[in-house]
């Protein structure tokens, strides 16, 4: 009977690993992120910045939850954003069955982009423009301090206030062009550099290098 019940749990125990990966991947799945910008007749609001969002969540839920401040989204309108009060349209890159890609209770997890401005014209080229600005204010490795790139970022930034599909191509193709060339800088020879400090002919028994690109 002993050697009965201890096979029962043994079984007990594999089948026990075998379900448990399963049901923390079921119940930790379906979090993503989408990226928002915002921007007013006058200035870039928001720039281009990644939203997480949880499973389950609309569009309405996850930017009540970002962070940034949006008068009236409670309620399902948008009077001021960060204390900036225009006459703001919202635009999203998924459109539902009725045509409509601005709801804020479509699914967070149907949409990648969230972009409020005020022009009245849906300008869908300007999502992947959003996508490589965010990638740009992301990147770690000191693109934002090469000066080519951080003239078309702010170029990109101001130009949203007035996009339309020509210019939105056009700054996206400039600020591609600026990290690219920033990257390459970094696909030639690569040489290995050694310091030896001394202070008054010794060597400091605690010292720190900063090294600037």
């Amino acid at each position: 009977m002993k050697t009965k019940t201890v096979g029962i749990l043994i079984l007990a125990l594999l089948l026990a690993a075998l379900v448990l990966p399963l049901s923390v991947g079921a119940s930790g799945g379906g979090q993503g992120s989408f990226v928002l910008a915002a921007v007013s007749a006058n200035e870039v609001i928001i720039e281009p910045t990644r939203i997480e969002y949880r499973s389950g969540d609309t569009v309405q839920d996850a930017l009540l939850r970002s962070g940034f401040a949006f008068e009236g989204l409670e309620q399902g309108e948008i009077f001021s954003i960060e204390d900036v009060v225009d006459n703001f349209c919202r635009y999203f890159d998924y459109t539902d069955e009725q045509g409509r890609n601005y709801i804020l209770e479509t699914p967070a997890e149907k949409v990648g982009f969230v972009f409020f401005t005020v022009s009245m014209n849906d300008v869908p080229e300007v999502f992947p423009l959003l996508q490589r600005m965010e990638e740009y204010r992301s990147m770690t490795d000191g693109v934002q301090l090469y000066g080519d790139a951080k003239t078309a970022y702010r170029n990109a930034a101001n130009g949203l206030r007035s996009l339309n599909a020509k210019t939105a191509g056009e700054l996206l193709a400039r600020l591609d062009a600026a990290i690219n060339a920033y990257e390459k800088r970094f696909e030639g020879s690569r040489y290995t550099v050694r310091f030896a400090l001394t202070q008054g002919g010794k060597k400091p028994a605690k010292a720190t290098v900063t090294v600037v690109d």
